[in-house]
């Protein structure tokens, strides 16, 4: 393990709380560094400078010509054209069907009108073709009150911005190619926004390397908006081969978009500062990121497609990421197709990456009823990083999720579903999915083991945070078994309710590690043959589950090797049911599958007393006294020897509890002094700092009320522009709905500004209301190393919080680093939530090894192998089974020395169950060269006294 020392921690600490560390100056916010490739690749496509580089000038304009205004030309002009100086539309004027050779440098510039109704620049490009060669030309500039109007083919290219605007200009964009420009439109609404009224069947690429002096690059973006909007329902809008399609900055820019289609941008197909997107029924093919959202305030993305290039890469490949959230903001993802299939290579993705830890008051994140399937090593379908607050919430609802590993990588790397890390998560609702595997994995000859490496859902490092709940989900073999169906390690205060856990072959239902207090575990449905239906690891606590109503069945006829095994304390675990326990398995008549029968350890885990169990999960979210509990207040629970940081936690998430809820005092009669004999230890001290904390986030009631209304009104000025623009591309433009969408814009503009007032309002309230916090940790004598560990996170959280921006500082992001390589069980919860604050590409690459659990069973997974054990019988008599030869070509023989009777069953890899056979005597000869087609097999060997044995078995050809 690597540990930063414990004197080195103190003296950061004394250092950071003294105000001696580095000043701003010296002590820069840390930015990640920039990792991307932007050389152009491929096959250079003809140029138009390659193509008309030739042409003799049927007119030149520009400065240095008769011509350097429109006014002294004419209204339009076709042909060769040539524009060697700053060319000035002061009047009307067209460029068509004209190829336009521009000098490098040169400016076409749109000018508004000095006299009130007088002449203005209007621009008309109707199949023109704009060019520079040897060098970029500065661009089509917009001054306010002109309009440009781009049509048939037009076709721009090596320009700097294609089509800059700014002021009340507006433009009217369609059919036209941008290519090899560095910028195809930059929208600028600093002072006044300009309107864009159509935007349709346009094409923003680089077919070949920008026309820069010893520069093989590509162009940085098709469209770059800076407190500007870009709103257009077209069905066909195509950006490919930049940096970026659309980079949007500034606090007011939108999209409001349909049909866009974004390839092969190295960055991002969708970059947004902040600001409000709403975008539907388009497709990303990912490099990068495929939407990276900066601060969301309205994100509706809907019906949408992405799939990622299976190019090698050391970047982890981004569907949506969202980096923070303004106050009640409202982030909907629906209807969304995350495909990538990394088999081959080592690459990394996430579908929907969710940070936390900059979450404002009122956050409403809810993503549903989506498709998320992906082959690939250490990815995540949808990830949720860091600390989400108790003033947000977050659903997670009917999507169809499906996860495997690739066959070159079993063991390490293993992918999940869904996957919670970094810190607490409150109000989180996972409910109505189903988990699957992507593919059918098989194994290479001569290794047995689970063939997929994943996890369903794995739900991590929530040590405080409250209604978190698990309900009503799938976890199935509808492709193939998953290798965990649910993990909850380091995870309390979880309702798992109704879910169904279905699967066979080698695998684990669900699995608990480390401190979850305040599980609660009910109505759950196992129909299992693998290993572990419910595994309790070693050290795990979870708390007394009693009458949770929870049931166990088979599959066939072939039960797992334990229904229900707990490695860790009964007495911290156990199951109160109503019901003796099952002698058999279904149909028989004493099969109970409340009280499974395969049970371990057999007389301490599962107890059988009067009661009724719970059934459904229609009830609120309620907190627990349970038997843990008590324990914990009479100082009764002995934490592992190797876990010092346990009783700490469980302490903690107790007197939680109590704070939360006082009613709950009184539920027995060592509560009181629990609470009276912490309340001035870390334990309550830490309690009050994390109180002051989530109230500091919660809007007041003005702000949330006002922020609140403007969201709404901002959501539904989003849909009537929808509506209108779905008009105007099914029936053009004219002077009604010119003068709708123009009046929507305004509105929408005023509340985006309105918004972000109140937000600078709760920004700065939210800052003054951390005072309190911050002084309470102060004020806190810390000892141990898990306590000395949270109040240096508390204090870098605070102040990131209250003077910083959410940023940190570099000497912040070194101290995290340090303390997120503890390993968590000397360190505490704020291993986990120091990393959990750190930007993804500075976290410790290591965090796996050392911050999270190790996944303690009987498992060898770094081999991806799985060794042949047995279960003794009640006498402790060993299983003396043995088969040979073994490999085999079909034909074996079962040595059963002690002529024991019992039944047999075969099981292939992906869980098949191909052959069951009753057998009794000592020497057993079979025959199978027919009935098994050559690969690996479990033969698994259940006697009648309750005893199990598990061998390999290889079958191969002659």
């Amino acid at each position: 393990m690597k540990y930063i020392s414990f004197f080195s921690i103190l003296l950061s600490l004394s250092f950071t709380l003294t105000g001696s560390i580095l000043n701003a100056q010296e002590d820069p916010i840390f930015h990640c560094p920039e990792v991307g490739d932007y050389a152009f690749e491929g096959e250079s496509q003809p140029t138009l400078c390659q193509q008309y580089y030739s042409i003799s000038c049927d007119v030149q304009l520009g400065v240095g010509t008769p011509y350097p205004k429109s006014s002294l030309f004419g209204p339009s002009v076709s042909g060769n054209v040539c524009i060697i100086g700053d060319f000035e539309v002061d009047a009307p004027f067209s460029f068509i069907d004209a190829i336009v050779k521009i000098e490098p440098g040169v400016m076409i510039e749109l000018k508004s009108s000095a006299v009130p109704g007088g002449p203005n620049g209007a621009l008309l490009l109707d199949n023109a073709k704009l060019f520079a060669c040897e060098g970029m030309w500065k661009g089509i500039y917009l001054s306010a009150m002109s309009s440009i109007t781009t049509k048939g083919g037009t076709w721009i290219e090596d320009a700097d911005k294609a089509i800059y605007a700014t002021g009340f200009s507006t433009l009217y964009v369609q059919s036209t190619r941008f290519n090899r420009n560095w910028i195809g439109m930059e929208l600028d609404g600093s002072l006044f926004a300009p309107i864009l009224f159509v935007f349709s069947q346009n094409q923003f690429t680089c077919t070949a390397p920008l026309s820069m002096s010893g520069v093989s690059e590509i162009g940085y973006a098709g469209v770059v908006l800076k407190n500007a909007s870009l709103f257009t329902q077209s069905n066909f809008n195509l950006f490919s081969d930049m940096r970026y399609g659309i980079y949007a900055q500034g606090s007011t820019s939108s999209i409001g978009a349909s049909n866009l289609t974004m390839l092969r941008l190295r960055d991002a197909g969708i970059y947004m500062q902040e600001g409000v997107l709403n975008l539907r029924n388009s497709y990303f093919g990912i490099r990068h990121y495929g939407i990276n959202i900066g601060l969301a305030k309205v994100v509706d993305i809907r019906n949408t497609d992405f799939s990622v290039a299976t190019l090698p890469t050391s970047i982890r490949r981004i569907g949506i990421y969202v980096d923070k959230f303004g106050v009640n903001s409202n982030v909907r993802i629906s209807g969304i197709n995350f495909d990538a299939d990394m088999e081959g290579t080592t690459n990394k993705v996430t579908g929907i990456y969710l940070r936390g830890g900059n979450i404002s008051g009122g956050t409403k994140i809810r993503i549903s009823n989506s498709q998320i399937a992906f082959r690939a090593k250490d990815s995540h379908g949808i990830y949720l990083d860091g600390i989400f607050p108790s003033s947000s919430t977050t659903e997670i609802w009917n999507n169809y999720i499906r996860v495997s590993n690739t066959t070159q990588d079993p063991g390490m790397g293993r992918p999940s579903g869904i996957e919670t890390v970094g810190g607490d998560k409150n109000n989180l609702s996972i409910k109505w999915n189903s988990f699957t595997s992507y593919t059918v994995h098989t194994l290479p000859p001569n290794v047995i083991g689970p063939p997929q490496w994943n996890y369903g859902a794995y739900l991590r490092s929530n040590f405080f945070g409250v209604n978190n709940d698990v309900s009503v989900n799938s976890f199935n073999d509808d492709v193939q078994t998953l290798q965990f169906g649910l993990i909850s390690a380091l995870f309390s205060n979880g309702r798992y309710c109704s879910n169904m856990i279905r699967g066979s072959g080698w695998a684990v239902g669900v699995l608990f590690q480390g401190a979850c207090a305040g599980t609660d575990f009910r109505g759950n449905v196992f129909r299992f043959a693998g290993v572990d239906a419910l595994l309790i690891s070693n050290g795990a606590t979870i708390g007394v589950q009693e009458h949770k109503g929870n049931e166990w069945y088979n599959i066939s006829g072939v039960e797992p090797l334990f229904h229900a095994r707990c490695q860790g304390n009964p007495l911290y675990n156990k199951f109160i049911v109503h019901t003796s326990q099952s002698c058999g398995i279904e149909p028989d008549p004493c099969f109970n599958p409340y009280h499974p029968r395969k049970i371990e350890p057999p007389n301490d885990f599962f107890a059988q007393q009067p009661g009724t169990p719970l059934e459904g999960c229609n009830y609120e979210l309620t907190h627990e006294i349970d038997e843990l509990s008590i324990r914990i207040a009479q100082g009764d629970f002995v934490p592992p020897t190797d876990n010092p940081a346990m009783a700490w936690i469980l302490r903690r998430n107790l007197y939680h509890k109590l704070k939360d809820d006082p009613n709950l005092v009184s539920a027995h009669s060592s509560l009181p002094m629990f609470v009276a004999n912490n309340q001035n230890t870390s334990v309550g001290k830490f309690y009050e700092v994390h109180a002051a904390i989530e109230n500091a986030l919660r809007a007041e009631p003005g702000i949330d009320t006002s922020t609140t209304q403007i969201i709404s009104g901002i959501v539904g000025s989003m849909e009537e522009m929808i509506d209108i623009d779905e008009v105007i591309e099914q029936y053009g433009i004219n002077s009604t709905l010119k003068s709708q969408k123009e009046s929507l814009i305004t509105q929408f503009l005023d509340m985006a500004r309105m918004y972000d007032s109140l937000r600078n309002i709760y920004e700065a309230q939210v800052a003054i209301n951390l005072e309190a916090a911050y002084q309470i940790n102060q004020s806190i004598d810390a000892a141990d190393v898990y306590e000395v560990n949270e109040k240096l996170v508390n204090h870098i959280r605070i102040l990131s919080l209250m003077q910083q921006g959410g940023n940190l500082k570099e000497s912040q992001v070194a101290l995290l680093q340090s303390i997120s390589q503890q390993d968590y069980k000397q360190g505490g919860p704020a291993v986990h939530t120091a990393w959990g604050m750190l930007q993804t590409c500075a976290k410790p690459q290591d965090y796996e090894r050392y911050a999270s659990i190790s996944l303690d069973t009987d498992y060898l997974e770094a081999n991806g192998i799985v060794e042949e054990r047995s279960i003794e019988t009640s006498s402790g008599e060993k299983v003396n089974i043995s088969i040979w030869p073994n490999p085999t070509n079909g034909l074996f023989v079962i040595n059963n020395p002690a002529g024991r009777s019992g039944q047999m069953s075969i099981i292939d890899i992906s869980g098949r169950l191909w052959v069951q056979h009753k057998f009794s005597g000592d020497v057993l000869k079979f025959n199978m060269a027919k009935a098994l087609p050559s690969g690996v097999y479990t033969v698994r060997f259940d006697m009648e006294d309750g005893a199990c044995t598990i061998k390999k078995l290889i079958v191969q050809e002659n």
